[in-house]
This record gives structure tokens, sequence and C-alpha cells, in this order.
């Protein structure tokens, strides 16, 4: 291999090792793990969302969020919701048969979850929304 070769393959080597590199920087992104959504807190006519950290630590001292889940006397399921929010008052409760709102109850209580529930004119429960995972954006 001449002279004027070994300096074209040193070339061609150090541009593809100066192309890795800068590939590297434009791929390089941030792993995101511990997701932890901010405080967000919003209630209004039929539904509330945020996250108990939202709620706990928002700027008027009257704001909270309840969620229960107890087991009566007579071995009934009795879920509910409470929330205050703004000065206004919003709740529901868990009617006898709509297990299926039982399952995502627990799951509502860590307090970076993020939840979205809502409930009819006759103040029943309808839907319980509850998101929480690792990695870094939330959708919402």
């Amino acid at each position: 291999m001449n002279h004027t070769m070994k300096l074209l393959e040193r070339a061609r080597v150090g541009l593809l090792g100066a192309g890795v590199a800068l590939a590297s920087l434009f791929l390089a992104s941030d792993a995101g793990a511990g997701a932890q959504y901010g405080d967000y807190e919003y209630c209004s006519t039929g539904f509330c969302e945020g996250t108990f950290g939202g709620f706990r630590n928002s700027s008027n001292a009257g704001d909270f969020v309840n969620f229960w889940y107890f087991t009566n006397s007579a071995g009934a399921n009795e879920p509910g919701f409470l929330a205050s929010y703004a000065g206004s008052y919003f709740s529901c409760e868990v009617v006898s048969g709509s297990t299926t709102l039982f399952t995502a109850w627990p799951t509502v209580m860590a307090p970076t979850t993020f939840f979205y529930i809502t409930w009819n004119s006759s103040g029943q429960c309808t839907t319980l929304e509850t998101f929480n995972a690792s990695y870094y954006n939330s959708p919402y």
C-alpha cells in the first residue's frame, strides 16, 4: 500500500468515526425511567381528573380528593369518590353490580397515578381510568 493509499484509508476511518460520533449525539435520548406525573387537578360537571399530588399540592388549601373502598357489615363492597375543587364538591358512588370499576380502584391510590373519573346525573360512578408508566412523557 503506497503512502497516498494509507492517507486515504486513515481519512476514511477518521470520517467514519466522526460520523458515528455525530450520529450518537443525534440519537442520544433520555431513558426517562421512573415517570411521575406533575401536579395536576381539575373537576367539572360529571368528571374529575388529575393526581393525588395535584390535589394535595394545590394552591387552593380547600382542594382534596378521596377514593374509598370498604366492605360494610353485610359484606358488600362500597367504593366511592369525593373531591373538593375550586370551592365545589364532586362525588359519586359505585353501585352494586358494577364490579368492573372495583378492579381499578386500588391502583389510583399511588400519589403519581393519573386518574379520570366520571359519574352520571344520579351520582353513580360510571368510568374510572388510571394511568401509570415507567416512561417519562405522559400522553395527557
